[in-house]
C-alpha cells in the first residue's frame, strides 16, 4: 500500500502515490524512523488500537538506512506490550544478511515475516510466514483465503530451493563479507578528500555523498543525491552497472570475482574524485 514509499517516489519528488483510497490511508499511521520518542508517544496514545506494525529491518530502497538495534528492540517490546503484531519486511534482507536475515541481525523475533527476491533464485516469488496461531488463520485451516497466480510455480520453487540449499551448506556469507570488505577498503584507499560515505551491511552497499550515516529518509542530503545522479552516466560508460537513482542501493554477488570488485572500486573512486574536483564548494 503506497501511503508512502521508497526510491521510486523519492527520485521524482513525490510524497505519496495517487490511487490509494483516503479511507485506507486513514487506517495507516506512518512514523519517522530512528525516533524513539515518536514511537513511545504513538503507542502510549494509540497502542491499544493498533493491529500491526510493519517495518523493513534494513530499509534499502530509500538509501541504506541501517537501524539501531535499540530502536528495533524497542519496537518489538512495545508491540508485545500492547498486543500488536510485528511484521518484518525481509524481502531484501531475508537470506541476504544471513540465514536469519534482519531478525537475527537485530536479535528480535517478529510475529510475521515477508520474503522475496533471493528465495526465488532469480525467479518471481513471494512468501510469508510466522507464528503458528496466526498462520492457522489461513484457509483451509482458518477463514482467511490466500492465493495467487504465481503461487507455487514449479520453476520458481526449484530455483529457490537450489539457492537456499547452497546458502545453507556453503561458505557463501563469508565469501560475500570478504568481497564487501574488499570493495569498501579499496574504495576508501582511492578516494581523495571527504564527503563520500560507503555504507555497507553484508553484501548490500550504498555510496552517499555526505559524512554522516543517515538512518531515516529525512537525514539524506538531497545535494548528495544530485551529485550521484550527475556521475551515473559516466559510471555506466565505464562498464559498471549501478542503479540510476542515488536513493537505490547495490548488491554484491558470488559471481563477482575479487578482480572485478577491486576494478569496480578503483574505477568508481576515479570517477568520484573527478566529479568532486569539478564541484563548486
Amino acid at each position: 500500500m503506497l501511503v508512502k514509499a521508497g526510491s521510486g517516489l523519492a527520485t521524482f519528488g513525490q510524497p505519496s502515490s495517487t490511487g490509494v483510497p483516503a479511507a485506507t490511508a486513514g487506517d495507516t499511521v506512518v512514523l519517522p524512523l530512528d525516533d524513539d520518542e515518536a514511537l513511545r508517544n504513538f503507542f502510549a496514545r494509540s497502542g491499544d488500537k493498533l493491529a500491526a506494525a510493519i517495518i523493513e529491518g534494513v530499509p534499502a530502497n530509500n538509501g541504506l538506512l541501517i537501524q539501531r538495534p535499540e530502536y528495533m528492540r524497542l519496537l518489538r517490546s512495545l508491540t508485545e506490550k500492547y498486543g500488536a503484531v510485528l511484521i518484518l519486511d525481509e524481502v531484501i534482507t531475508g537470506f541476504r544478511l544471513g540465514l536469519g536475515g534482519a531478525a537475527a541481525h537485530y536479535d528480535i523475533e517478529p510475529d510475521l515475516m515477508t520474503y522475496g527476491k533471493i528465495i526465488g533464485g532469480g525467479m518471481p516469488v513471494g512468501a510469508f510466514g510466522g507464528r503458528s496461531d496466526i498462520m492457522h488463520q489461513l484457509s483451509p485451516v482458518g477463514p482467511v483465503y490466500q492465493a495467487g497466480t504465481l503461487s507455487g510455480n514449479p520453476v520458481a520453487m526449484a530455483a529457490g530451493l537450489a539457492t537456499l540449499k547452497k546458502l545453507a551448506h556453503g561458505n557463501v556469507y563469508d565469501e560475500l563479507e570478504s568481497k564487501g570488505s574488499l570493495f569498501a577498503d579499496t574504495l576508501a584507499s582511492q578516494l581523495r578528500g571527504q564527503g563520500v560515505n560507503l555504507i555497507r551491511l553484508a553484501s548490500i552497499f550504498w555510496t552517499v555523498f555526505q559524512d554522516e550515516m543517515p538512518r531515516s529518509a529525512s537525514a539524506i542530503d538531497a545535494h548528495g543525491i544530485s551529485r550521484y545522479n550527475r556521475m551515473h552516466g559516466q559510471v555506466l560508460d565505464s562498464g559498471i552497472y549501478l542503479p540510476p537513482s542515488g536513493y537505490e542501493v547495490c548488491f554484491l554477488s558470488t559471481a563477482h570475482t575479487d578482480e572485478m570488485v577491486v576494478g569496480a572500486a578503483r574505477t568508481l573512486a576515479s570517477i568520484i574524485n573527478g566529479e568532486m574536483v569539478g564541484d563548486s564548494p
